[in-house]
C-alpha cells in the first residue's frame, strides 16, 4: 500500500524514505539561470531562512493564562526535534522559509494517524509540482500535487502564504519583479567574464629602446616575478629609457560597480533586509549596525514567522486542540540578547520588581536551576504588596491629654 494512501486501514508503521515526495527541489544551484545563482539573492534568502530555522520553537498550551509546555503531546518533538526521519526540526523550517521567499508558498504533507488523526509527520512539498483549486461548491480547497494520485485536502496540507492578493496563492517576487532580479543576475555574469576573458592591465610600459622579443618577454616575467602576488606595492626601478604608465578606472568600470550596488540594495530592498546584511556597507555604521538587526528582527522576520505560526495552528492542530489552547511559538528573544552586563542589570531589576524569580532568570541564561525554594519564588517591594495591613490605632490614652 502506497504510504501517501489517505484513507488506510491500519496505521502505516514504515519509515518515510526519498521516494515519499518529490525529489526535485524547488531551484537547482547548478542551474546558471537560477535566481539562487545571484549572489545577493542567496544572501539574503541563506540569511532569513538560516535565522529563522535556528531559532527555538515549541508547543505550548495556554492554562488559565500560564503558557505551558505538554511533553507528551505527540507535536512537542515534531516542531522542535525532527518533523520526518530525514529532516531536523532547522533543516525543515528553513525549508520551508526558503521556499516561502523564493515562490511565495510553502506546502508540507501532514501525515496523520488513520485512528486519532494525530500528526505522524511533515513532510515539504514541491511548491512548483502544487496546483490549488477550489472544490466544487467553492467552500474547500483540494491540493494537486504531481505525483499524487488523488488530491489532497486542507485536512492533508499545511500551506503558509506570502504576500498575496486573493488570499489563496501567494505572490513569488521572483516572478512578480523579474526585470530586478535579471539585471542583478547579469550584472554578477558580467563581474566574471571581466575577471576571466576581459582583466584589465594594471599598467603598461613605454621605452625610447627597441626590444627584442625575447627581452620583452624576460622583462615582463621579471617584472611580475618581483611585483605580483605577496610583492604588490614593493619599490621598483626601471631600466633607462622605460617609463610605466598605471592605468585608472575607467567611467565604464565605475558605472558597473555602481550598477552591482544599485542591485543588492534593490534586492535587499525586496526581501526587507538591511543592506549591511547582505554586504551594502556604505550607510553601516557603529552606532546604527545594532539598531538595524532590531529592525530586522522586528521588520524582516517577523511578519514570516507569525504567518507560520498562524497557519500552522490552523491548519495543523485539531480542532480539539485548538480549543484546548495549544499552539505553536517561536522564541525570538534569542535574537534579542543584550551584553551580559546589560542582561545582569535588566534581570536584577526584573527580579526585585517580581517580575522573574531566581530560577527563570537562570532558565534565560542557561544555567541549572537553584533547588532551594526561593529559587521559584518572586518577590515582592514593600510598597506594591496587596497584603500590607494598616497597624490599629493604640487605645491607651495618650499620656499628653
Amino acid at each position: 500500500m502506497a504510504f501517501w494512501n489517505r484513507k488506510p486501514k491500519t496505521e502505516q508503521t514504515r519509515s518515510l524514505s526519498l521516494s515519499d515526495w518529490s525529489p526535485d527541489v524547488v531551484f537547482d544551484p547548478h542551474n546558471p539561470d537560477s535566481t539562487l545563482s545571484i549572489s545577493t539573492v542567496f544572501a539574503a534568502v541563506s540569511r532569513i531562512s538560516s535565522t529563522i530555522a535556528c531559532l527555538p520553537v515549541s508547543l505550548y498550551q495556554d492554562v488559565d493564562g500560564n503558557k505551558v509546555k505538554d511533553p507528551d503531546h505527540p507535536l512537542t518533538d515534531l516542531v522542535s526535534i525532527a518533523p520526518n526521519p530525514l529532516m531536523s526540526g532547522p533543516d525543515f523550517w528553513g525549508a520551508i522559509v526558503t521556499s516561502l521567499l523564493l515562490t511565495g508558498n510553502s506546502f508540507v504533507r501532514i501525515v496523520r494517524s488513520p485512528v486519532d488523526a494525530s500528526v505522524k509527520a511533515l513532510v515539504p512539498l514541491n511548491a512548483a509540482r502544487v496546483m490549488v483549486k477550489p472544490t466544487e461548491g467553492g467552500t474547500s480547497l483540494l491540493y494537486f500535487v504531481e505525483g499524487f494520485e488523488e488530491p489532497l485536502s486542507k485536512f492533508d496540507v499545511f500551506h503558509v502564504k506570502g504576500f498575496s492578493v486573493d488570499g489563496i496563492m501567494g505572490i513569488s517576487p521572483i516572478t512578480t519583479v523579474r526585470e530586478t532580479f535579471e539585471l542583478a543576475k547579469h550584472a554578477d555574469r558580467a563581474a566574471a567574464a571581466a575577471m576571466k576573458n576581459s582583466a584589465r592591465p594594471s599598467g603598461y610600459f613605454e621605452s625610447t629602446l627597441k626590444f627584442d622579443e625575447k627581452v620583452m618577454d624576460q622583462f615582463l616575467a621579471d617584472w611580475k616575478k618581483r611585483h605580483g602576488g605577496t610583492n604588490t606595492g614593493s619599490a621598483s626601478f626601471l631600466p633607462q629609457g622605460v617609463k610605466y604608465t598605471p592605468l585608472s578606472m575607467s567611467v565604464e568600470d565605475a558605472g558597473w560597480i555602481s550598477s552591482r550596488k544599485f542591485s543588492r540594495t534593490e534586492v535587499s530592498s525586496l526581501f526587507h533586509l538591511p543592506g549591511f546584511m547582505v554586504g551594502e556597507l556604505d550607510r553601516a555604521t557603529w552606532g546604527n549596525t545594532e539598531a538595524l538587526g532590531e529592525d530586522f528582527s522586528r521588520l524582516t522576520l517577523t511578519p514570516w514567522i507569525v504567518r507560520i505560526e498562524k497557519a500552522f495552528n490552523h491548519q495543523v492542530l485539531l480542532p480539539s486542540e485548538i480549543r484546548s489552547g495549544y499552539y505553536i511559538k517561536f522564541n525570538q528573544a534569542a535574537l534579542l540578547r543584550a551584553s551580559e552586563t546589560e542582561r545582569a542589570k535588566t534581570q536584577a531589576v526584573q527580579i526585585a520588581s517580581g517580575t522573574l524569580s531566581p530560577n527563570e532568570a537562570r532558565r534565560l541564561e542557561d544555567r541549572n536551576l537553584r533547588t532551594d525554594p526561593a529559587g521559584d519564588s518572586f518577590q515582592s517591594p514593600l510598597n506594591m504588596r496587596l497584603d500590607m495591613t494598616i497597624p490599629a490605632p493604640d487605645t491607651k490614652e495618650d499620656p499628653l491629654e
